[in-house]
């Protein structure tokens, strides 16, 4: 027993890299939520934290996650990177817990939020990306890039965009993958100045499109994938 815990203890110290999902199985399978903010409280190190939300309540469950976060003296500074995946159907990327995200993690560096691809078997599945998520980042000073796949911004979101430039002055880097390209321009654009790597998938040619790469004066990398339509 005194073995497993020290065992148990130091991979909590020293993990790099972690998964939580929002609920467990019936056997109590997966990390718990005592072990979640020991290690991604800690003091030193840095973490990569993923977190996925599983099936109904997923937002809820989230939000609570990150509120308790919040609650922790230093919350949770190891996560350096953050992921955030599986966001559709019942746990879009809704306000239930956009905003805690910065607050939650005052020491991140990397955001990344992902919605699954519509299939077959949820040939509606969408994501939304509300403007809460920008004024959060204020919170942290030294994120320098986000990563957006399968998510459209909400007509707020479309008229708040600036926020991201305001809240997130470090941004440097910038992924966007999601179908089609216009939903994404004003995100881009918001982020242009001061961008030295952009990744910009799916992109087709529009003005909008073409307004949003002109902005990006300082770029040193740039990827432009599935080009549609003329050349940019």
């Amino acid at each position: 027993m005194r073995a497993s815990r020290a065992c148990r203890a130091l991979v909590v110290a020293h993990v790099p890299k972690a998964r939580f999902t929002t609920s467990t199985d019936a056997q109590g399978a997966g990390m718990s939520h005592a072990t979640l903010h020991a290690m991604a409280g800690r003091t030193t190190g840095d973490l990569e934290l993923t977190l996925q939300p599983v099936v109904d309540h997923g937002s809820a469950r989230l939000a609570a996650v990150l509120t308790a976060a919040m609650q922790r003296d230093g919350r949770w500074r190891a996560v350096k990177t953050l992921r955030i995946k599986d966001l559709h159907r019942g746990h879009m990327f809704t306000s239930l817990f956009a905003h805690l995200i910065g607050p939650a993690c005052p020491s991140l560096q990397s955001l990344k939020l992902r919605c699954e691809p519509a299939n077959s078997d949820f040939p509606h599945r969408r994501g939304y990306l509300e403007p809460t998520v920008f004024s959060g980042l204020s919170a942290c000073p030294r994120l320098t890039h986000l990563t957006v796949t399968n998510l459209e911004l909400t007509l707020a979101a479309v008229h708040q965009v600036q926020l991201l430039a305001i809240h997130a002055p470090g941004l440097t880097s910038l992924t966007v993958k999601v179908s089609g390209a216009d939903p994404q321009a004003p995100l881009v654009s918001a982020a242009a100045p001061r961008l030295k790597t952009l990744v910009w998938c799916s992109i087709a040619y529009s003005p909008a499109c073409a307004t949003a790469l002109a902005r990006c004066q300082q770029l040193v990398s740039v990827e432009l994938g599935g080009v549609q339509g003329s050349e940019l």
